[in-house]
């Protein structure tokens, strides 16, 4: 007996030992992960502020009614006007449609199905599905799935959710965040300036067509344009410029989702040791 409680001994010794370093080290990660967390945070939360002051969103009525600070705003190209304008009357013949040619709910909504719209307004709508699901995105129609197809989905029951369409929003980008970009310019989409010898920007290869991007005066192929934050690549409404002439992500940044699943993670780590 006399020789086996100093093995005793030292295993419980080393088992403490071994549970206070392991204690400090997920201590340690968790004070590490939590900086991480504040300092991205932080990071995020200045994108995101950067973001939503360096662009704004308005209705046709909105940008042709004017404001006093319109000379901030980048000018928008005529035909993105023509284009939400004319959304917003086909927007507006579906409103009519649905209230001729449907009935009303118990709760005073006015329905149709898909196949009777269809057919009814075969001599109105070249592009029905394309503009139901517009309607649905701005919140003027409600149906199951995301897109309609005739014959497929003719017994769907289209609801309208909104008589009242107030109009499509384009983004506006401030003048002072598009200096990289010809001061006449303006603003046509995404993909405007294609020339056939453009030259990507970051990886410096030749562009074709249909992998160009244009954006504050630059050309990009469409897998190189990313934040350069994150490098999540971006698209056509979810990017500024920034102070730095650097194209980034108008959310938070993907660093603060990472840092704070591994707070998490440590976090339950330490849990589980503890009880153990």
């Amino acid at each position: 007996m006399q020789s086996v409680l100093p093995i005793h001994h030292n295993a419980r010794d080393m088992h403490v030992a071994f549970g206070c370093i392991c204690y400090a080290v997920v201590f340690g990660m968790m004070l590490v992960v939590v900086a991480g967390v504040s300092l991205a945070g932080i990071a995020s939360a200045k994108v995101l502020a950067h973001g939503l002051k360096s662009s704004k969103m308005q209705t046709v009525a909105e940008i042709l009614a004017g404001s006093p600070d319109d000379a901030e705003w980048e000018d928008l190209d005529p035909r993105a006007i023509e284009a939400a304008q004319w959304t917003d009357r086909e927007i507006n013949k579906v409103i009519e449609q649905v209230k001729l040619h449907g009935t009303q709910n118990d709760q005073g909504l006015w329905q149709v199905t898909f196949g009777k719209m269809f057919t009814e307004t075969a001599q109105i709508f070249d592009a029905l599905s394309g503009i139901l699901k517009t309607s649905k995105k701005y919140k003027v129609l409600d149906f199951a799935g995301e897109q309609l197809w005739q014959g497929q989905h003719d017994d769907t029951v289209i609801t309208l959710v909104n008589e009242v369409h107030t109009g499509i929003k384009i983004r506006r980008r401030r003048k002072a965040d598009l200096k990289s970009a010809p001061s006449n310019a303006k603003s046509s989409g995404f993909g405007h300036g294609f020339s056939q010898d453009a030259k990507c920007i970051i990886c410096e290869k030749r562009i074709y067509q249909a992998e160009f991007v244009g954006a504050g005066g630059k050309s990009f192929h469409d897998k190189c344009f990313r934040c350069v934050t994150c490098n999540k690549r971006l698209q056509q409404n979810d990017y500024y410029v920034s102070r730095d002439s650097g194209f980034r992500y108008r959310q938070p940044c993907q660093q603060f989702f990472y840092f704070l699943f591994l707070f998490f993670v440590f976090f339950f780590v330490f849990l589980f040791l503890s009880a153990i």
